[in-house]
């Protein structure tokens, strides 16, 4: 009998119901959905600005970069401009719903790259522990050692501004994070007996990372990505509106709300209006992780 099929038979970690049960992961989702109206709601701005974003050039009604300098500063309201213009005459719905395409790849991605490249590291560090762990760990200090934004400046500003210099710069900023938290996972895994009962059973250092640790670090990345992507949204307009990140005349969040502060006494919707969207992205993400934790949650009751 292989030990694939014996740890096979080991339910995981923290596992209270089977994976066949028709009450399981489903239906908890749309119990927690049903009792949580502030949960719902934030999946359904992170669903809007999404299919906003992705049919952006089906539903903007202009072309974001248009320049009309007769209808500069419009308020909101103006006919045929529902959120006004900016310092330029550019539409400023239209240019939201293109800049969340910007700002959601940029949000993203980095997440996705350094999750993946945070869980290598900490699957690697924790199993093998001793020499390796040490190295690892101490190399992750030396990262931790630096503020996010300041080590993400630096790596921008030596590399030159763009978007995809941002995109990288975010995600080595990120990986550490991701790597401490896998580590710790795979410290309290590596011990367990179905672990035990693989390697007992003639399972290698591969296979026994990745069928039988790996699954059981899932949850806590995902969650934890969650909460990092409304985090790097963040970041990232934070790196555009210094003008390090997306360039003009590209469409933005940080880089609108970079433009718009010159003209913030006399057209205040030009900046709040990108500013809105960030802060409602940003804090929908955190509580889409906050139910995604108490939904994955080992010992969330049924």
């Amino acid at each position: 009998m292989s030990a694939h099929r014996v740890a096979g038979r080991v339910p995981a970690v923290g596992a209270t119901r089977p994976r066949g049960d028709a009450r399981g992961f489903g239906a908890l989702v749309r119990r927690r959905l049903r009792r949580d109206p502030v949960l719902l709601v934030a999946v359904a701005v992170i669903l809007a600005v999404v299919v906003a974003a992705v049919l952006a050039p089906q539903l903007a009604p202009y072309d974001p970069a248009r320049v009309a300098p007769r209808i500069r500063l419009a308020p909101p309201g103006t006919v045929g401009h529902l959120l006004g213009t900016d310092h330029l005459g550019r539409d400023v719905l239209s240019r939201v719903m293109w800049g969340g395409r910007v700002s959601l790849v940029v949000g993203i991605v980095p997440v996705v790259l350094s999750a993946v490249g945070g869980t290598a590291v900490g699957l690697i560090a924790g199993y093998y522990g001793g020499i390796v762990d040490h190295i690892v760990s101490r190399s992750l200090d030396v990262l931790f050692a630096f503020p996010a934004i300041l080590l993400a400046l630096a790596i921008v500003s030596a590399l030159g501004p763009s978007i995809y210099n941002a995109m990288l710069a975010i995600t080595i900023v990120a990986i550490p994070s991701f790597a401490r938290l896998v580590r710790s996972s795979v410290l309290a895994v590596r011990e367990r007996s179905f672990v035990e009962a693989a390697r007992s059973l003639g399972a290698n250092n591969r296979r026994t990372i990745l069928q039988h640790i790996l699954p059981n670090t899932v949850s806590p990345v995902i969650v934890y990505g969650t909460f990092e992507t409304g985090k790097t949204i963040v970041f990232a307009a934070a790196l555009s509106f210094l003008g390090l990140g997306v360039q003009p005349p590209t469409a933005e969040w940080g880089a609108m709300l970079s433009e718009g502060r010159t003209v913030l006494a006399t057209a205040w919707h030009v900046a709040t209006v990108p500013g809105i969207a960030i802060f409602l992205v940003s804090l929908s993400f955190n509580v889409l992780g906050d139910g995604l934790r108490d939904v994955l949650d080992p010992h969330q009751v049924p």
